[in-house]
């Protein structure tokens, strides 16, 4: 009986969390073609993102070039200098993240949450922080608090991507699984960047739309 009860509750909130969800985006347009001011500043930033990525695959090439011609020496050069450029990028993102989640906090609304882009992680770990925000984000109920939780958990998975760099550099795995491990980071590094940059058009449709949503 008891735990029919309990099964009973968990489908009703479920079903619960599901309509305050559909009745707060009720009225969000599917997409918003930003205005002038507000384009300008979306690709203001995804542009510096930009800059700040060539920089890195630019070192990431060099990296690969050395690694597979057998310079093991030159490559293992040249990661250190990928890891520093990693070292700068990731800090200035998460710090931009964490200003978007402040600005979010103080609108009434917010405009719907883009999915994390969980497929397409590669490492284990970013897999499972993307799996387990998608199971907290079902339980949230408001979409500013979703945009929040995002944010930690994207800035949360930048820094575990540039840790797990810095062990490259002291690891004593063979090379061929350090260079593997490399791609995948590599590879997670833009995926949550990209993300970062939806996250930001996000919060510039929430203050263009905001006032004009009806309810």
């Amino acid at each position: 009986m008891a735990l029919a009860l309990a099964v009973a509750w968990l489908v009703a909130l479920v079903v619960w969390l599901r309509w305050q969800r559909a009745r707060e985006e009720r009225g969000w347009p599917a997409w918003v073609e930003l205005a002038s001011e507000r384009e300008a500043q979306y690709d203001f930033v995804r542009a510096t993102l930009e800059r700040q990525l060539a920089d890195i695959e630019d070192t990431h090439a060099l990296v690969q070039h050395r690694q597979v011609n057998g310079d093991e020496r030159e490559a293992r050069r040249l990661l250190v200098a990928l890891v520093e450029a990693v070292e700068l990028f990731v800090p200035d993102l998460v710090g931009r993240l964490r200003e978007w989640s402040r600005v979010a906090a103080a609108l009434d609304r917010v405009a719907p949450v883009p999915p994390l882009p969980v497929r397409a992680l590669r490492r284990p770990a970013l897999k499972v922080r993307a799996t387990l925000w998608r199971s907290l984000d079902a339980l949230l109920v408001t979409a500013r608090e979703r945009f929040r939780l995002r944010v930690r958990v994207l800035s949360g998975s930048l820094r575990l991507v540039r840790a797990s760099l810095r062990r490259l550099l002291v690891g004593r795995e063979k090379a061929a699984a350090r260079w593997r491990r490399l791609e995948a980071l590599h590879a997670d590094l833009g995926t949550l960047s990209r993300a970062s940059l939806a996250t930001y058009r996000t919060l510039l449709v929430s203050l263009q739309v905001r006032g004009r949503v009806t309810t």
